[in-house]
């Protein structure tokens, strides 16, 4: 949470973060849909998992995000 007080502060600019739990959720839902038979959701041997920029313009609603996260 420091670096987005930070943020908000306007001492740090801005920063990439990943969602952990879509990371974990997809991955199961490819490895169930993989081992189902369908061999071709994992042909590239890649996961695309998008990532954020969060800034001092929208560090509140990714706030938002996290709390609703946690409840």
């Amino acid at each position: 949470m420091e670096t987005l007080e930070g943020m908000t502060a306007g001492e740090i600019f801005g920063r990439i973060v990943h969602d952990p739990y879509t990371i974990g959720n997809r991955t199961i839902q490819l490895m169930a849909e993989y081992l189902r038979g369908d061999k071709k959701v994992l042909a590239d041997g890649k996961i695309h998992i998008p990532s954020q920029v969060v800034t001092r313009e929208n560090v509140e609603e990714y706030q938002r995000f996290l709390g609703k996260r946690e409840e």
